[in-house]
């Protein structure tokens, strides 16, 4: 496992999945379109345009860090785009490297900084929790919060040796 996969692993970002999402209406001009959650897993995307399954890199392209769908050509006046299914994190491979990199691999730096981001960034926190509007986000801020606050204390209690996450120094 590597750093970034044991980031995901210790901050519980899990893989998630979007289904049936209506994502576009098609006007004939427009071929720029966002998915609602991102960023996306690579090739895990199923869209449809008016019901017809659409090839990726023939018929759209998508930038998996921001979501954003192009057709290759524009949709038909009052055609749905529909992805059927895709999959995506609350974090990109990105993001966790830059904060892999930031914190000297710290482990424990590292899942507190992404806490910390969870907690004081809406758009992400609704992103881990896979949508979920019913959700009382003051809480789970709160919770982000001390899950930071504990890696912070482990951290200080730690050795300051950089340690990556197999465990050698």
């Amino acid at each position: 496992m590597n750093n970034r996969e044991q980031l995901r692993l210790d901050i519980g970002d899990n893989e998630k999945v979007a289904i049936s999402e209506k994502f576009g209406v098609g006007d004939a001009t427009k071929k720029y379109f966002r998915l609602s959650m991102f960023p996306i897993s690579d090739d895990s995307d199923v869209i449809t345009s008016d019901g017809s399954a659409q090839t990726r890199d023939t018929d759209y392209t998508i930038d998996n860090q921001l979501g954003l769908v192009t057709m290759a050509s524009a949709p038909g006046s009052g055609m749905a785009l529909v992805a059927q299914v895709y999959k995506y994190y609350a974090f990109s491979d990105i993001e966790l490297d830059d904060v892999l990199a930031e914190q000297g691999n710290d482990r424990n730096k590292c899942a507190a900084h992404c806490c910390r981001v969870l907690a004081t960034n809406a758009a992400k926190l609704f992103m881990y929790w896979s949508g979920d509007e019913h959700l009382d986000r003051t809480k789970e801020s709160e919770h982000f919060r001390a899950r930071a606050e504990s890696w912070e204390k482990k951290s200080e209690s730690e050795s300051t040796s950089t340690i990556d996450f197999a465990g050698t120094r």
